[in-house]
Order: structure tokens, then C-alpha cells, then sequence
């Protein structure tokens, strides 16, 4: 009973000594901090004890200027300009004079402009009304290049969005086959064949290479005469033309498949196909296609073959969903089979197996 009390009196007298220390230190570091610090009594005074805020309207003033929302403002007050077809503008005399450092070449008839590595390009556009339009590029990468260029884009002297200042071109690829000798590494694994770079002319009209946006970017332009500014972060480019346009990128898209509904095509053929004449890109085809896909307009398959996935026009009225189809491995045409006796088939397999077939994608070869 003794022992218990004498160890209570040692624990509360342990407790006054520590609040007889600590109390005064507390009450001296609350003065300390009320005489270091004045009162805040607006933004820069917030701004400034609190760098974490600052932070936080510089992350919001960043987001104000990101596409997504700059292009709903100019909606609001701009239409989408319709075009029947694309303006062109030719790197010419006015070119050259406003560009005196750079390196003019010919290409054929035709002027082009040699842009070097952290170089830049002023050219002036001429649009017939004030809205917006999409902006496209003729160029032409330096020889053996091993990365997709990328270029930042000035608008009468300024970057409208954020994104545009940083914009990677698309270019196209082969593969090609290593030779015997090359095939393996060292651990006996087969290598991947090389990727070639192919040094053609592309038209690219500026985009979102991550996907986010199906169709290229929209920029803002005035009445009449706009001056653009293309720098260049990456090797040597040549420029030889900009386009103006506001392409219907999905209907183009539809009218191939509509114009071929007996054959299927990978992205990659659906892509050298429009690609020149339209201007549609290989990243612009994936999109569209998987959202195509997933409407029911187009339909997909798989090529044992090629390992690749195939895509042809859903004609709602050639009852695909009624029989089973044929492809010519020579031609790759397909053939809609239309036999009472593939229907006895699929009905045997429905009513014994249990098993319902999809006849839009099932194809014989």
C-alpha cells in the first residue's frame, strides 16, 4: 500500500517539474513568433510566407492556358472555319526576306527553307475570316534521322496554348530484316529487325501525339495576314509548305471503308492511303478506328498470318450477322458465304455445343 502511494507522488511531481520547464519555453517561442511575423493581409502577403500557394496559382495559371481549356474560351466567342479544301501557302520571296539567316533550296520548282537544330521560321498565312482553323506543315526530315522531330509553334508572336510549343512531328517507319549474322545476341535471343527511317515528304497537321484529342489541334487567326513561327528542336528539317484546314477527319475515314466494303485493311494501310491525300496520320487513324469499332460502323479481325488486327466496313445490309465470310489469301478479298449448309452448321454448334457464334468476325480461309 506504501509502495504504491510513494510511486503516485513520485509520477505527479515527476509531471510539475516537466510543466514548470516546458510552459515557459512555449510561451516564449508564441512572442518570439508573434513579433517576426506581421499580419497578412493580402495576396502578395500570402504569396510570399507561403511559397506552397504561390505554387499552386502558378500550377492553376498553367492549366488556364493548356489547350483543353483555351479552345472552349475560343469557343465561346469563334466558329470553326469551313473550308472546301486546304489553303496552301509556298515558301516564296516574302519567306526569304523575313528570314535572312536562313538556308533557301529548291525541290524541283518549288522553294524550300532548311531550318537547323534551335533555328526559327517566321512565314505569313493569309486566312479569309477571324476563327479557327487547323494548321498543317510540308516537311521533310534530315537524312538518316533516328527520332520524330519536334517543333514549337508561334501564332502572330505568341504561344496560344501550352501544348504548342512543343510538338512532335509524325514520320513513318520500315522495318527491315537483319542478316544472318545480326539476327541474335549474344545469349542466342532473336534480335527485333532494325527500324528504317523513311526520308519522304510528309504533311503533318499539328496534333496531340499522346491521343488525348482525336482531331488536330485549333489555333486562333485573324482576317487577313497571321505570321507563324515554327523553331525547330531536332536535326536539320526542310519546310516547304503550310496548309490551312478544318478536315472531317471521321467522314473521310468512313467514305474509305464505305468505298472498299469487300477488303480489310491494317492501320498502317488504312494510314498510306489517306495519309497524303487527306492528311490523316497514323496516330489520328488509331483513334478513329477504335472509335468506329466500338459504334458498330467497322468491324475487326484478326490475320493469323500477320498477327495484325484487320478492319472492314460494317454494311448493315449485307446480313454479315446471318452467315460466316471467306477470305482469298492471295487477293485478300472477302466473300460473304451465304450457303444453307454453313447455316446448318452454326445451328449445330448453337444447339449441341452451346456455343453462339459471331459470324460478323468469323472468317474462313
Amino acid at each position: 500500500m506504501k509502495k504504491g502511494l510513494i510511486i503516485t507522488l513520485i509520477s505527479l511531481f515527476s509531471i510539475l517539474v516537466l510543466c514548470i520547464c516546458i510552459v515557459p519555453l512555449i510561451e516564449n517561442h508564441i512572442e518570439n513568433t508573434r513579433n517576426s511575423n506581421s499580419v497578412i493581409t493580402d495576396v502578395d502577403d500570402i504569396n510570399s510566407n507561403y511559397s506552397g500557394i504561390s505554387e499552386l496559382e502558378g500550377l492553376g495559371s498553367f492549366r488556364k492556358t493548356a489547350y483543353y481549356n483555351t479552345y472552349n474560351t475560343w469557343k465561346q466567342t469563334y466558329d470553326v472555319i469551313d473550308l472546301n479544301n486546304p489553303l496552301t501557302y509556298k515558301v516564296d520571296d516574302t519567306t526569304k526576306t523575313l528570314n535572312p539567316s536562313i538556308t533557301f533550296d529548291k525541290d524541283g520548282a518549288d522553294d524550300i527553307a532548311k531550318v537547323n537544330k534551335n533555328n526559327s521560321i517566321t512565314m505569313i498565312i493569309n486566312a479569309p475570316e477571324t476563327g479557327l482553323y487547323e494548321l498543317g506543315l510540308n516537311f521533310k526530315p534530315s537524312d538518316n534521322f533516328t527520332n520524330s522531330p519536334v517543333v514549337g509553334v508561334l501564332i502572330n508572336g505568341e504561344q496560344l496554348f501550352n501544348e504548342i510549343s512543343n510538338i512532335t512531328l509524325e514520320v513513318s517507319w520500315s522495318l527491315e530484316e537483319r542478316t544472318d549474322d545480326k539476327k541474335y545476341n549474344r545469349y542466342g535471343n532473336e534480335l527485333l529487325p532494325y527500324s528504317v527511317a523513311q526520308n519522304i515528304w510528309y504533311t503533318h497537321y499539328f496534333n496531340d501525339v499522346n491521343s488525348r484529342y482525336v482531331n488536330p489541334y485549333k489555333v486562333l487567326l485573324n482576317e487577313g495576314e497571321n505570321t507563324v513561327t515554327i523553331t525547330n528542336y531536332s536535326d536539320v528539317i526542310l519546310i516547304k509548305e503550310l496548309y490551312l484546314n478544318n478536315t472531317k477527319q471521321k467522314e473521310t475515314l468512313v467514305s474509305f471503308f464505305k468505298e472498299n466494303k469487300d477488303s480489310q485493311f491494317s492501320v498502317n494501310e488504312i494510314a498510306e492511303n489517306l495519309c497524303i491525300e487527306f492528311n490523316i496520320g497514323k496516330s489520328t487513324v488509331y483513334r478513329l478506328v477504335k472509335e468506329l469499332t466500338n459504334s458498330g460502323i467497322i468491324r475487326s479481325f484478326f490475320d493469323k498470318n500477320t498477327n495484325t488486327s484487320l478492319y472492314q466496313f460494317a454494311d448493315k445490309h449485307s446480313g454479315c450477322e446471318n452467315h460466316f465470310h471467306l477470305k482469298c489469301n492471295r487477293c485478300q478479298k472477302i466473300i460473304h458465304l451465304e450457303c444453307e449448309h454453313t447455316q446448318l452448321l452454326k445451328n449445330h454448334i448453337t444447339t449441341i455445343h452451346k456455343f453462339n457464334i459471331d459470324t460478323t468476325s468469323s472468317v474462313l480461309y
